[in-house]
């Protein structure tokens, strides 16, 4: 009786055991995907960033004239829904912007 006991017990421990592994790996998949996800988010916002530095002069005379493609790729990059608004509104504002300090 004492040994049926003791293998329910243990056939216990390692189905406890068992679940605790997979719950373990549920959570470690879970993380490693968030964390995925926010490599690509940093990565995504490093390539914005890169594009203005390289492209800022270009960016700058193209809020000038309230047009151009590099403003388009701004939008891309930001889901701009109305372009034309959005451009307007940078041209309007371009000595807010880019004042010298």
């Amino acid at each position: 009786m004492k040994r049926k006991i003791l293998l329910i017990l243990l056939f216990s421990m390692v189905l406890n055991a068992k679940s605790s592994t997979w719950e373990m790996l549920r959570v470690i998949s879970s993380s490693s995907q968030t964390i995925m996800n926010m490599s690509i988010s940093l990565d995504a916002m490093t390539r914005k960033k890169d594009f203005i530095k390289a492209n800022y002069v270009q960016i700058q005379i193209d809020i000038a004239n309230g047009d151009g493609e590099h403003l388009d790729t701004l939008a891309s990059f930001y889901n701009i829904k109305d372009i034309p608004a959005w451009k307007a509104y940078l041209q309007k504002n371009y000595t807010s912007i880019f004042k010298e300090t």
